[in-house]
């Protein structure tokens, strides 16, 4: 499953890499499929999605720019401390 709140957190992640190019500010292809899937979840009033639900190119999209599970969970250390 994937949640609103997660998918938001993917977009972002993705546009820090990929920004908005050009005169216009359009956005990288996977930003993009990304955002859509976002819209359709809030037009639906979705807060959840399964990921049986996404296209292939959808699912690959979001593997790529959602965090790993266990990174979900664990708190980042702090800056100088020891990891």
């Amino acid at each position: 499953m994937i949640s609103l709140q997660q998918l938001e957190l993917a977009i972002n992640r993705a546009r820090a890499v990929r920004p908005s190019r050009g005169a216009d500010a359009q956005l990288d292809p996977e930003v993009s499929l990304l955002a859509e899937l976002y819209g359709q979840m809030i037009y639906y009033r979705l807060t959840t999605l399964a990921l049986s639900a996404l296209s292939k190119r959808e699912l690959e999209a979001w593997q790529r720019w959602s965090l790993a599970p266990s990174q979900q969970t664990q708190t980042p250390p702090y800056p100088g401390s020891q990891a």
